[in-house]
């Protein structure tokens, strides 16, 4: 068991249980500590079930190929840069749902779709934030690659032509 001066618990699987592995996890740890030392940015990183590892270890494990081609523009959006005295957070709002794992599989196309519209849906409904089911959108697209990767605005159309369900009517 590792743990940080943040309190935070890290259990290793015994493979991963090695030095190189509490180093890069120390390493990590000192990166998460440095940047929540900066006030100047907006938010605060944390410790999680990643921290033990690098970044092309991560990447190795939970990158999607980039074999997909987007056949959309992109639209530049420029927003407002608050004053330093601004804060605004939508998660004490009520309007975000809990982070959720995708774990090894590559649906983060989906989880993005999917969580912005509930977003949008309480912000809408003044609050009332609805849990949708991220696994109808991986399970039923047509446009989309399931587990090996997509595009949010495929997930978008998706989601205009077939209703979500709530993620707790959803029965696989």
């Amino acid at each position: 068991v590792c743990s940080s001066d943040l309190d935070y618990r890290l259990q290793y699987p015994q493979v991963t249980n090695t030095p190189a592995a509490r180093q890069q996890f120390d390493q990590n740890m000192k990166y998460i500590q440095k940047q929540n030392a900066n006030r100047s940015l907006s938010f605060q990183l944390a410790a999680n079930e990643f921290t033990h590892l690098s970044d092309e270890q991560w990447a190795a494990r939970f990158r999607a190929p980039e074999k997909h081609s987007l056949r959309t523009a992109a639209v530049p959006v420029r927003a407002p840069t608050p004053s330093p005295t601004f804060s605004w957070s939508w998660k004490t709002k009520g309007y975000v749902t809990p982070i959720k794992s995708q774990g090894s599989a590559g649906t983060c196309y989906e989880h993005a779709a999917i969580e912005t519209i509930e977003s949008a849906w309480a912000i809408h409904k003044n609050g009332t934030l609805k849990v949708l089911s991220v696994q109808q959108g991986v399970d039923c697209s047509r446009r989309n690659e399931g587990i090996n990767g997509g595009f949010v605005a495929q997930s978008y159309q998706d989601a205009i032509e077939t209703a979500r369900c709530l993620e707790s009517a959803y029965q696989i």
